[in-house]
């Protein structure tokens, strides 16, 4: 039996071994923390994760345990609208806590003997199919996978880094018991001049939060979340809902950018955050990982040797993933780093372009370009 190591337990990395055991292979998955867990946030599945998802026969759980969102809405700091689109189709998004999808994902994992070990750090990889982990452990594979997120150790031992860059901006992210106590599920975004709060229902009464803002102003980015300051930019916010996160166990993150050399390197290749990571900006990092993920599946279990499918994975999937991520590039800094004077004609943009998610690359939406 074909048999693949993995650096990393987070979504992207089990998501892999999944797509791998229903190849065929066997999965060995390398987590380096004493449990795979999961921070306290919400996430939003477009439709190129759930296209994954229902390959993987996971859609129907996650759609029960999550909310179907019936809309997503661009509102200004006062509440107004300014743009409002039904979320079906190719547009389909589900929210859930990050924590109740990776759940769902290792009872998946245990089902279909996926080994997972924990308190395993890998440091290195060779182009030959080796993993090394802390302790100088080698482990030898027909294939290893570097899911070991932005600071992947895997891709920079394998200088396969072009550019590692901590983006000048970031996002505030908790969970609060809170329901806005409308009918319609609406995934919502309110911008100010240089930040953006999104209110994202997530099931069992919970909402996921997203305060983003430059990483220049320490009172956005403070933790515990700062109040005033947060209710002073955006009076179109419950004010209590701001009270709430900031008795939240919430977490701040700057926005990361990854541009590898190349995708892989002899039986190594590297996915999720490794490989794509990208300003959430569009709300595109998961499906875009996880399309790039199921990609590389097909590609090795398509008849050809692992090297050269690995090389047909990258030349098939990198120009939509190249092209999603600088328009996240784009989008964050039309949120973040544009002059005061010209916030009115953004708004006016976002209202014409119904929240600015038009764009289009061969006649495919940003979330139609990622169905695989």
């Amino acid at each position: 039996m074909t048999h693949a190591e993995i650096a990393g337990a987070g979504l992207c990395g089990i998501s892999t071994a999944l797509l791998l055991r229903q190849a065929g292979w066997s999965v060995r998955v390398h987590e380096q923390a004493s449990s795979v867990r999961e921070i306290g946030a919400g996430i939003v599945l477009h439709e190129g994760a759930c296209s994954v998802f229902e390959h993987l026969g996971l859609i129907d759980e996650i759609q029960e345990q999550g909310v179907l969102l019936d809309g997503s809405a661009a509102l200004d700091s006062d509440g107004r609208v300014l743009a409002d689109r039904e979320l079906d189709g190719e547009f389909r998004q589900i929210a859930l806590p990050r924590q109740t999808l990776m759940g769902l994902l290792l009872r998946a994992a245990e089902a279909l003997d996926v080994e997972i070990v924990t308190g395993s750090k890998a440091i290195a990889a060779r182009p030959d199919g080796t993993l090394v982990v802390d302790g100088d452990k080698e482990f030898h594979a027909d294939l290893v996978v570097a899911a070991d997120g932005f600071h992947s150790a895997v891709r920079d031992s394998l200088k396969l880094t072009a550019k590692k860059i901590s983006r000048t901006n970031g996002a505030t992210r908790a969970l609060v018991k809170w329901e806005s106590g409308e009918s319609r599920t609406v995934l919502r975004e309110y911008w100010s001049t240089d930040k953006r709060v999104g209110v994202i229902p997530v099931g069992d009464g919970l909402t996921y939060c997203y305060l983003s803002s430059p990483e220049t102003d320490r009172r956005a980015t403070a933790v515990p979340i700062d109040v005033a300051h947060w209710s002073a930019a955006f009076p179109g916010v419950p004010r209590e809902l701001f009270e709430l996160l900031s008795r939240a166990d919430a977490r701040h993150d700057s926005y990361a950018y990854v541009k590898p050399r190349a995708w892989a390197k002899g039986s190594v290749a590297i996915v999720g955050d490794a490989l794509n990571a990208l300003p959430p900006s569009l709300g595109l990092g998961v499906s875009l990982g996880l399309r790039n993920a199921r990609l590389m599946v097909d590609a090795i279990t398509s008849g050809v040797d692992v090297v050269t499918a690995l090389q047909q994975w990258e030349a098939k999937a990198r120009p939509d993933t190249e092209w999603i991520q600088n328009w996240s590039l784009r989008r964050e800094r039309l949120a973040h780093n544009l002059p005061s004077p010209l916030a009115y004609v953004r708004s006016r943009m976002i209202s014409r372009s119904n929240g600015m998610r038009g764009w289009s690359r061969n006649g495919k939406s940003f979330d139609g370009a990622l169905v695989t």
